[in-house]
């Protein structure tokens, strides 16, 4: 059978393509593809995963940051004296300091 992309008809540079994965399932679902238009798909395919997986990071990075910030204020606000607040002892600018 042809490269069902460009239609090239040569049995020695055919490959299977996989492409609804490799699950059991769908061991026998493949394309038909040359090794040229093979290594386009495949690439295409990891550029779309690579996009999607730094979406998924930034979603975690900016999770990891406000988890980091919440802790930053909770300490800031068990760190303050008792009422009414006397800010002579400076307690917050050490912590402050020690956070930068």
């Amino acid at each position: 059978s042809p490269c069902e992309i460009c239609g090239i008809d040569d049995d020695r540079v055919l490959e299977a393509h996989h492409h609804l994965g490799y699950d059991e399932v769908h061991w026998l679902d493949v394309q038909w593809l040359c090794v040229r238009c093979h290594a386009k798909v495949d690439a295409v395919r990891a550029r779309w995963a690579g996009s999607k997986n730094r979406k998924v990071l930034a979603i975690e990075n900016y999770d990891r940051r406000m988890a980091e910030k919440r802790r930053y204020v909770q300490r800031l606000w068990e760190s303050l004296p008792p009422e009414p607040w006397d800010f002579s002892d400076r307690r917050i600018t050490d912590i402050i300091d020690e956070l930068a």
